[in-house]
């Protein structure tokens, strides 16, 4: 039987330059059915870029910059294909990449998402693809793992967002990405997680592989101080969403506390900025947490299932 297509989505903002050099190279990968650009408030000249030298791709130009999850849900409601390559504008593919991808999502009715290998533009060990995850001290973690030591198919905590094929009916039982993360940082994981918890897993295939010249957009978009409130304020949002146990919560909470007072005493801004910010967003987090049902495992499953999926790797 032949492979299900796939619609690529591209988020941009104000990427001219590197979409010029990364839709050409799409060109050769047989199964995308389409390749669409989602423009997030661009004032670079992206939309009539596309138009006039792309006419093929499917455009969407939204008058604001909505940050990389709402980007990407405008560009998946208008799919029309069995699977979504989610792709950043920063990426150099080596074809063919997709079609291993898509061979490895069908042969497991449980697999939800599939990534490449991600590798880092100024570091070329450095796989971002290949992390563990781990629950240490009340707060989820992760570790890179080296790039020459996995050439086989593995299970990870989660896709990267950078390049991660979705199966489409199962995204849209997670309800996608999880707005409430824009601009950016921890939406993927998010997806990752709670495809674990509804028993779907995200499998690395080694044989596709990406270059990624990492956060191009963000740098040249938001300051150190402000990329590094926007990461901590998710990371708390992450876990005050995900986190349902009563030990792990109570962890959470107690080491939460430990860690405001080390920041007050370290006039930590950021840290402390990040806090507030997402405390103002604990209304949307009451009505996510209701949002559980039907999930066939809890957060202490997903957290032992990570632990022996690093223990393998």
């Amino acid at each position: 039987m032949p492979l299900p297509l796939v619609s690529v989505i591209i988020p941009n903002y104000n990427g001219k330059e590197l979409l010029s050099q990364l839709l050409p190279s799409l060109k050769v990968e047989k199964l995308i059915k389409e390749i669409i650009v989602v423009d997030d408030g661009s004032n670079d000249g992206s939309p009539d870029f596309i138009l006039k030298y792309f006419p093929k791709i499917r455009l969407i130009s939204l008058d604001k910059n909505t940050g990389f999850a709402p980007a990407c849900m405008e560009g998946a409601k208008i799919s029309s294909s069995d699977y979504y390559l989610f792709l950043n504008n920063d990426i150099q593919i080596y074809s063919p990449f997709l079609e291993p991808m898509v061979e490895l999502a069908e042969k497991e009715r449980d697999t939800f998402s599939v990534v490449p290998q991600i590798i880092n533009a100024s570091n070329h060990l450095f796989n971002e693809a290949l992390i563990k995850m781990f629950f240490s001290l009340g707060f989820f973690y992760q570790k890179p793992l080296l790039l020459n030591s996995y050439s086989v198919a593995l299970p990870l905590p989660y896709g990267c967002g950078a390049a991660v094929l979705v199966k489409k009916d199962k995204f849209w039982q997670l309800n996608g990405f999880d707005t409430m993360f824009a601009p950016f940082y921890w939406e993927d994981f998010d997806l990752g997680f709670r495809g674990w918890l509804s028993g779907w897993q995200t499998i690395y295939q080694p044989e596709s592989k990406v270059i990624h010249l990492h956060s191009t957009t963000i740098n040249r978009t938001y300051t150190k101080t402000k990329i590094e409130i926007i990461f901590r304020r998710n990371q708390f949002l992450f876990h005050w969403k995900n986190i349902t146990s009563k030990r792990l919560l109570a962890e959470h909470l107690l080491f939460l506390f430990l860690k405001l007072i080390k920041y007050s005493l370290t006039f930590n801004s950021c840290a402390i900025n990040a806090f507030f910010q997402a405390r103002k967003l604990l209304p949307i987090i009451k009505e996510r947490r209701k949002n559980r049902r039907n999930k066939k495992l809890k957060d202490l499953d997903v957290i032992k299932l990570y632990a022996e999926i690093s223990k393998k790797n």
